[in-house]
């Protein structure tokens, strides 16, 4: 009981600046006394319980939500309250639950994610009754007016257009000349429901209709979806303050005139891969209730202006760096320049917008507008491999194939998503295995030594995978989330996340490895789990092994975390979880040897841990949800302008042979056979994944059952 007056003397400066003095004192007493109800009445699994306490200071009222500690027995304070003028001045309790209904001026209770929410609502702007009170919660005596007796089809009218929905309300009342309280049973408010909702005015109750304001947002609520690979429910208090500190790096480092933001602090430059990472950060800080609408669309609507307009490597597609202040082509030191294209950004931004577009189909038009001006013909070759380019020293362009296993096949589902045909990037061989701690774990075939391009094995190409697109193919868009069609992506995401648990139980190391920024030269390193024939293989750019670098990776250890429910990543949110800077996010990582935090802060780093909380909420990003016609589907029609520059063409479509009974098997890439931790699921050519555990299932496969096709229909004849 000691800690209720602390806690009550914070929230009462959190809402001062935004109630008058009255308000706030109502309020003090009321938090005050719900405070001490959790204390003595609330009953939770264990003996030391956490419940949640959200304020959310909105446009016309201060909302404060308080959540049960979990396994709490429900109890609605208006069910047991008594009017606190009916108690006997000298007895020495009863009067709580009262006050807190006379001193709140709406009162709500229901669950809400499986745990029970009383919700107490100020209003900045708070009438006077038109009659004389000696109204005033903090003396214990409040009268209302009495009210004539409101008849359901009147309530039902008022409900009308207001945006509430009611499932047969039942509407409450004191009949008597001291009207306490309204009550309306089975009330939902913006899709959230509501067991009841009580008000009691000093005037006639009103019901608006307006937009849901700021404080109906509940974390994550904007886009349910149902179970999911990994953690799932709602943000954890602590789990919230750690979206808002994310946040804040992209608060800091902002350019408000090009709308980009800087890859690392306060140096403004940026590649396209870090400003997808930057809008991951701008969709998962909505979601989860951390900036409005407002602020989302002012931001959208600057970066896809800036996008929409940048200039363009050779005329072609984006350059692999620009000056986040200005948004010109730079090289790596900030100067001005054109070094190249990279498949692999371009990628991951494809990815990214198109999430944009499907959960905000508002700002469709304005993404396609996007990738409309680029040139993919030399990014996609005819056999669906992807290349990037760079400058040589005599000023010519040259294009390599860009990808090894993991990065590449994320990075080619980008441009799988808007229609190109990549296949052969999506495909993980040539493929080879090194055991390590036990684990089979796979790796790029190609020689370093003949490609001149690394083999690094990475955590971040697989979650990733996972966190956006639930190890699913790009043509998936069925939304279950509990069954990864991408089946072999799952298997391979698996055993990259064992073998760090692995190295942890047999060294006691704790380990999420990812390439991440240092400070000082190298700069940068490739903390990798494999490599160049080494597990534990900690590289910078020129190949020179790097050991003191090899760190914990912030997002690799949030990433890990959200899709693996386990005590190991139980312990890696542990190590990460506060090592960041309010205003600035979070760092980095941590040094495996003891050297402390790495001192730098990244918009990658936060915009993926950023992701990782959303994806604890609601499961794989990308959800197939926007049906309308798309501009990137219609434009240039009755043009050339698409085959000019290697657009896909929905208009044209490859119809399949009807010879089915002919048709030749064709095995898997990865077989059934190689699924170990995950369970394949056959079905047509494709192999999916469902029950991925850290345990070999040691299960046959779920096989679907085949049909005969019917003939093939004729086609219609034309008009």
């Amino acid at each position: 009981m000691a800690d209720i007056d602390p806690m009550v003397m914070s929230i009462k400066a959190a809402v001062c600046v935004a109630l008058d003095q009255a308000t706030v004192l109502r309020c003090e007493i009321a938090i005050a006394e719900v405070l001490a109800n959790i204390v003595r009445h609330a009953k939770p699994q264990t003996a030391e319980a956490l419940f949640d306490l959200v304020v959310t200071k909105g446009h016309d009222a201060v909302v404060i939500e308080i959540f049960d500690p979990d396994g709490a027995d429900p109890f609605d304070p208006r069910d047991h309250a008594s009017d606190p003028v009916t108690i006997d001045p000298l007895a020495e309790g009863g009067r709580g639950l009262g006050l807190i209904l006379a001193c709140a001026d709406t009162v709500a209770y229901g669950p809400v994610h499986g745990r029970n929410r009383l919700v107490l609502t100020f209003f900045k702007a708070r009438k006077e009754p038109t009659e004389p009170q000696q109204a005033d919660c903090t003396a214990i005596r409040r009268r209302f007016v009495k009210k004539d007796t409101i008849s359901s089809w009147l309530l039902a009218i008022a409900l009308a257009g207001s945006g509430l929905s009611w499932a047969t309300p039942a509407v409450t009342q004191d009949n008597t000349t001291t009207t306490r309280a309204i009550s309306i049973n089975g009330v939902a408010v913006d899709g959230l429901a509501n067991d009841r909702m009580t008000t009691a005015p000093g005037e006639a109750l009103t019901i608006l209709a307006s937009e849901p304001d700021a404080e109906a947002c509940v974390p994550g609520a904007r886009s349910p979806t149902g179970a999911h690979f990994g953690r799932s429910g709602a943000l954890t208090a602590r789990e919230f303050e750690m979206a808002k500190t994310a946040w804040s790096y992209f608060e800091t480092f902002y350019q408000p005139e090009t709308g980009l933001v800087n890859a690392v602090g306060n140096f403004p430059s940026t590649t396209l891969w870090d400003t997808a990472s930057y809008i991951s950060a701008l969709v998962a800080a909505f979601e989860l209730c951390v900036i409005d609408k407002r602020e989302l669309d002012d931001r959208a609507t600057r970066i896809l202006r800036t996008l929409r307009n940048l200039p363009l490597y050779r005329g072609e597609a984006p350059n692999k760096v620009y000056h986040a202040a200005t948004a010109e082509m730079v090289n790596y030191a900030n100067q001005p320049g054109e070094i190249g294209m990279s498949a692999n950004d371009i990628g991951r931004l494809l990815v990214w917008l198109r999430i944009l577009k499907e959960r905000h189909p508002h700002l469709a038009n304005s993404v396609d507008n996007v990738p409309m001006r680029w040139n993919f013909c030399n990014l996609i070759n005819d056999d669906g491999r992807m290349f990037g380019s760079f400058t040589q020293a005599d000023g010519a362009t040259r294009y390599v194939q860009e990808g090894r296993l993991g990065y590449e096949e994320y990075a080619a589902k980008g441009f799988a998503l808007w229609g190109f045909d990549v296949d052969r990037a999506m495909s993980p061989e040539p493929l080879e295995y090194a055991y390590i701690y036990d684990i089979r774990v796979p790796y790029d075939g190609r020689d370093p030594r003949v490609f001149k391009s690394q083999n690094y094995v990475l955590t971040e190409g697989y979650i990733l995978d996972g966190l956006e697109l639930g190890w699913d193919l790009p043509t998936d868009h069925a939304n279950d989330n509990m069954v990864a069609s991408n089946g072999w992506r799952a298997e391979f995401a698996n055993r990259i996340y064992l073998v760090q648990e692995r190295r942890f139980e047999r060294t006691g190391i704790i380990t999420a490895r990812s390439e991440h920024q240092v400070e000082g030269s190298p700069y940068f390193v490739y903390d990798s789990i494999f490599a160049d024939g080494y597990p534990w293989n900690t590289l910078d750019p020129t190949g020179e092994y790097q050991p003191d670098r090899a760190a914990v990776s912030a997002k690799a250890a949030i990433g890990l975390w959200a899709l693996w429910d386990t005590p190991y990543t139980d312990l890696l949110f542990e190590t990460v979880a506060d090592l960041s800077v309010p205003d600035r996010g979070f760092y980095e990582g941590l040094y495996e040897n003891g050297n402390g935090f790495i001192p730098l802060q990244t918009a990658n780093n936060n915009g993926v841990i950023l992701a990782a909380l959303l994806y604890k909420v609601q499961g794989p990003i990308l959800q197939h949800v926007n049906q309308n016609t798309q501009v990137w589907d219609t434009a240039f029609a009755g043009t050339d302008i698409r085959a000019n520059k290697c657009h896909p063409n929905p208009a044209i479509e490859e119809i399949t042979c009807c010879a089915c009974a002919s048709r030749t098997a064709v095995r898997p890439v990865i077989p059934v056979e190689e699924f170990l931790y995950c369970r394949p699921v056959i079905a047509g050519g494709d192999v999916a994944a469902t029950a991925c555990s850290t345990q070999e299932h040691r299960l046959a496969p779920l096989q679907a059952r085949e049909v005969v096709a019917q003939s093939c229909p004729a086609p219609e004849a034309s008009q």
